[in-house]
């Protein structure tokens, strides 16, 4: 048995490479692309990030690049479960 529908959904040549939704072209690999830097600029304006939390995160950072941050696997994992289960 030998099936030719090569074209099921009747898409035309010049909309292939293209997502149905928005129109924008596919990706180099015909995956489709997203672009998030209008929803990072919304998301970094309501930021309320603190002096105190900055001063953290830095701290964090410099733990992180230095090799020395250790993660308490206990408090991780109670705070994993708590979350799902709430």
């Amino acid at each position: 048995m030998r099936i030719d529908n090569r074209n099921p959904t009747r898409i035309s040549a010049s909309q292939r490479g293209r997502t149905p939704a928005a129109g924008t072209p596919a990706g180099p690999d015909g995956e489709d692309q997203g672009h998030l830097s209008d929803l990072a600029g919304c998301l970094r304006s309501l930021s309320t990030d603190t002096p105190e939390r900055a001063a953290y995160l830095e701290k964090l950072s410099a733990e992180i690049e230095a090799g020395s941050y250790t993660v308490d696997a206990r408090a991780l994992s109670r705070k994993i479960i708590g979350d799902a289960l709430s």
